[in-house]
């Protein structure tokens, strides 16, 4: 018996298998899927529609001001005012008043920069969802700012949505090719295509976070499992369950192969040959 190889179409919906040969073959619903973050992926920060999520930062992305100088923020203060939509006048006239020394002759910082690196992290933590001052749990200017910001300081930084399947059901994702990630594994930005990998990376955790994850079962004609396994990420009629498809084949192949050699093994032939064997 050929095997002929199984695409998308074959498949109507998860759980209803179908008859290939002697073999039954399923596609199951993954319900217990792992995070797709690991230890080689660039940090991230991925929210909900609602502003929880998971944070896997190395470094915490939060803190972005943690990885600048207050003499970086000195030159760049223009800029951060227009990322973080703060007028310029009123910011500049706010920061020299809160430097300004006190009666005593006593000042409270020890620059005008780091007067603004104060004010302008204080502003970003107010972004983030959950601060107490801020009205919305969307985490969209937040991350748009922290993506900027990132950007300015020459850092690749992108910033990936992806919906599900109800109103208002996605995630935001900012993923960050900090230094130390690049370093640490080898990375050269301006050699490869961060932005795709980013992209990359968006879809598996849609897929994660809104149930897209698939697993295969295949059994023999008296219901005995043969071969099994799940975590795939993505539907299968997408390009990205080319590899759960590919499997599946490779597994079937497999199994076609020992069929046909256990079928020759009781052909009479080879049972009267293994006969005169035993007897020799």
């Amino acid at each position: 018996m050929q095997f002929t190889p199984l695409t998308a179409g074959d498949f109507d919906q998860p759980g209803e298998p179908i008859q290939v040969g002697p073999f039954s073959v399923e596609i199951v619903h993954d319900e217990f899927p792992e995070y797709p973050y690991d230890a080689g992926s660039p940090p991230i920060i991925h929210t909900y529609s609602d502003g929880t999520g998971i944070s896997h930062a190395a470094g915490f992305l939060e803190d972005f001001f943690g990885t600048v100088s207050p003499a970086w923020v000195s030159r760049h203060w223009r800029k951060l005012c227009e990322i973080l939509d703060q007028d310029e006048d009123k910011h500049d006239a706010d920061a020299r008043d809160y430097f300004a020394p006190n009666s005593e002759g006593y000042r409270s910082h020890a620059s005008l920069s780091d007067v603004r690196e104060e004010m302008f992290r204080e502003i970003l933590d107010q972004m983030r969802p959950g601060s107490p001052v801020k009205w919305s749990d969307s985490a969209t200017d937040w991350l748009d700012a922290l993506a900027a910001l990132y950007t300015l300081a020459g850092v690749p930084a992108f910033r990936m949505a992806r919906n599900g399947y109800c109103q208002r059901h996605y995630i935001e994702v900012l993923t960050v090719y900090t230094p130390d990630f690049c370093k640490s594994v080898g990375f050269n930005p301006k050699r490869s295509d961060p932005e795709k990998d980013a992209a990359a990376m968006a879809d598996q955790i849609g897929a994660w976070a809104f149930g897209d994850c698939y697993g295969y079962r295949i059994e023999d004609a008296d219901g005995e499992e043969l071969d099994s396994c799940y975590g795939y990420l993505g539907t299968w009629w997408s390009e990205a369950g080319e590899h759960l498809l590919s499997q599946i084949n490779e597994s079937l192949e497999y199994q076609f192969k020992q069929h046909e050699m256990a079928g020759l093994a009781m052909t009479p032939e080879a049972m009267q040959t293994g006969q005169e064997a035993a007897h020799t």
